[in-house]
């Protein structure tokens, strides 16, 4: 009606009505495309306000292990959390009488890596990838065991990675393990040799035990481990004179994992390492450690993360001094999810016929997104 009314005061001079009409119509609503809008209606039905509101918040978490795709339906902000597969543990040496046998080394756990992304940053589809846990070396019947694998990378595209922790090093006979490091936030954790620890991944200096910032923790020969930030804690190993070593925790980074039960030569058993934890700068505090003895048990699993915490590294099994038929009671704690290392295996006092205990399982990844 009003508009009607102005083109009839134009039309026949009413500058004065027509002016004051105008004036009410003018720069009423600015043009343009509204989304979740707040509008503000007159008396005549005219809209005279209108606001974008507060876009609603979407969150999509990515748990199994594979690829998945996330499309950017039109949301301004993004924020992702990627967190890669924890490290396999070592399994334990086995070996006659009268032989030193290792504990398998323990997993480093992976990094904890997050970003903030503007829409303009993101294109319409992106391919999530969750990364796999790093298997458990398997049971060994000669005098070394076998390694554990590293885990894989969880991915948001190009955009952001998610490192893995690294591999654990096979129980040996000369007891010279160490743990896999720790993933960093710009690199996968190092995966050692025997007689050379894991070095943590970047970045940072990752030859150093204790990680800040965004690198991950170095494992190290000789029983000692590291602690750190926003890198993976890293896995512990077995020094050449058999002692506990707990696996490294990181304060936001997922824990890695214990070292398992030794014999030396004269058949005493030594104690395994418990699993780090997330949440922590303090060594141990995840899985449960197995008992080493005639009557071995498993380490446990390291507990699962929530919404504070990643996964903590898996306890490492228990070291068996005279002989023992069922292996997988020997066997390292797997590592919890997301990203925690797993357990060594546990050496076995016997003669070659049989096994020591397998490794523990790496957790496997997670990627978080949250949109609005």
């Amino acid at each position: 009606m009003k508009r009607l009314l102005l083109a009839l005061c134009l039309l026949f001079g009413a500058s004065t009505q027509a002016a004051t009409l105008k004036a009410e119509l003018t720069n009423v609503v600015t043009a343009g495309t509204y989304s979740n809008v707040t509008a503000t209606v007159s008396a005549e039905g005219i809209i005279t306000a209108i606001s974008s509101g507060t876009p609603a918040v979407s969150v999509f978490s990515y748990t199994n292990v594979g690829t998945a795709t996330f499309t950017n339906s039109g949301y301004n902000t993004i924020w992702v959390l990627c967190i890669g597969g924890g490290g396999g543990a070592g399994s334990g040496a086995s070996g006659a009488s009268g032989t030193t046998r290792g504990g398998g080394s323990g997993g480093g756990g992976a990094a904890y890596c997050f970003k903030r992304f503007s829409a303009s940053d993101i294109s319409g589809t992106v391919t999530v990838t969750v990364g796999n846990g790093g298997v458990g070396g398997i049971s060994a019947t000669n005098n070394t065991g076998n390694g554990g694998g590293t885990g894989t990378n969880s991915s948001f595209g190009a955009y952001l990675i998610g490192y893995a922790g690294g591999g654990g090093t096979a129980g040996r006979a000369n007891n010279d393990g160490s743990g896999g490091g720790g993933g960093g936030t710009a690199g996968i954790g190092g995966t050692p040799v025997p007689g050379n620890g894991g070095n943590g991944g970047l970045p940072g200096v990752g030859t150093t035990l204790a990680a800040i910032g965004g690198s991950g923790a170095r494992s190290n020969v000789g029983g000692t481990v590291g602690v750190a930030e926003y890198g993976g804690g890293a896995g512990s190993g077995n020094p050449a004179t058999p002692a506990v070593s707990p696996g490294g925790s990181a304060l936001y980074g997922a824990g890695g994992g214990g070292n398992g039960g030794s014999v030396n030569s004269a058949g005493t058993g030594t104690a395994p390492g418990s699993g780090g934890v997330s949440g922590s700068y303090v060594v141990g505090g995840g899985g449960s450690v197995g008992t080493t003895g005639t009557s071995p048990t498993s380490g446990s699993a390291g507990a699962d993360g929530n919404s504070a915490l990643l996964g903590s590294g898996g306890g490492g099994g228990g070291g068996c001094t005279d002989g023992l038929t069922n292996l997988a009671a020997i066997g390292g704690g797997h590592g919890g999810w997301p990203g925690g290392g797993g357990g060594g295996g546990g050496a076995n006092y016997n003669t070659t016929t049989l096994g020591s205990g397998p490794g523990g399982t790496g957790g496997h990844g997670w990627v978080l997104i949250i949109a609005q």
